[in-house]
């Protein structure tokens, strides 16, 4: 699952966002398995980069929704 990461930020580098997401999301599903979306660090910064590439998408809400989530697994 970390590879998922790794190559999400590549990806989101490059300019491809689209794909990054993809990345990002399915890191999410395998993380909230392993955790039962109890809070968890690794679940938080995956929010984050949600949050990031779906700024990068324009798609503001979406960036926000994720980022709040991420916030508040550190609260």
């Amino acid at each position: 699952e970390q590879a998922l990461h790794h190559l999400g930020e590549v990806k989101l580098t490059l300019g491809n966002a689209k794909e990054a997401l993809h990345l990002y999301q399915q890191r999410l599903h395998i993380l909230e398995e392993q955790h039962n979306t109890t809070p968890h660090p690794d679940i938080a910064e995956t929010l984050d980069k949600l949050g990031v590439t779906y700024r990068n998408l324009g798609k503001t809400r979406l960036a926000f929704e994720n980022l709040e989530k991420s916030l508040a697994m550190y609260e």
